[in-house]
Parts: structure tokens; sequence; C-alpha cells
């Protein structure tokens, strides 16, 4: 499926992306384009999840142990990839983005 959104993924999370094996990058991307969809009110099977407070324009894509966080810039068709996080030390590193 193609969707006309663009996608801005931030350095650190450029970084993080290169570390995982081909097989999670793959899945976080599936994950991205039906979140994708699943903006455009398609039926898709993704986690997504509408933050709260400082974090009202931020969305969370859960798969398995790794979360996304994602803004999404509806004016300009863009998602902006802000984190990526896996395993137990993903508390520390959503306090140090705030």
């Amino acid at each position: 499926m193609s969707y006309e959104f663009k996608i801005k993924i931030r350095k650190g999370c450029r970084k993080f992306l290169k570390k995982l094996s081909l097989k999670d990058r793959e899945r976080i991307l599936s994950k991205i384009r039906d979140f994708m969809g699943w903006l455009l009110g398609e039926n898709v099977n993704v986690d997504v999840k509408k933050l709260k407070g400082r974090w009202k324009d931020f969305y969370r894509i859960r798969t398995g142990k790794i979360r996304i966080l994602l803004k999404v810039h509806p004016e300009e068709r863009l998602i902006e990839i802000s984190r990526v996080l896996a395993g137990l030390w993903q508390a520390s590193l959503v306090a140090t983005f705030i």
C-alpha cells in the first residue's frame, strides 16, 4: 500500500534502528505503515495509543517489547519518529526526552 505521508526519523532513532536485527527493523516499518493506514481510517491491526498531558501531540505504537513514539503533523502530511525504545529501560529514556 502507498500512503501520502512523509516520514522523518530523528538521528537517535536512526542509530537505534541500525543496531536492531533486520527482522525487528522490518517489523517496526510494517507497524508504521499500519499506523499510516489507521490514520486514514483503515481497519488495521496496530496497537496504538494517543498520549496525554505534555505528550498530547504524540502517539505510541507497541510491537513486542519495542515502543515507537511519534508525532503526526497532519497539515504537512508528516510523521516524525521521535523515539524508539526497547526493554526495561524505556521509562528512563522517556524521562530524558521531556
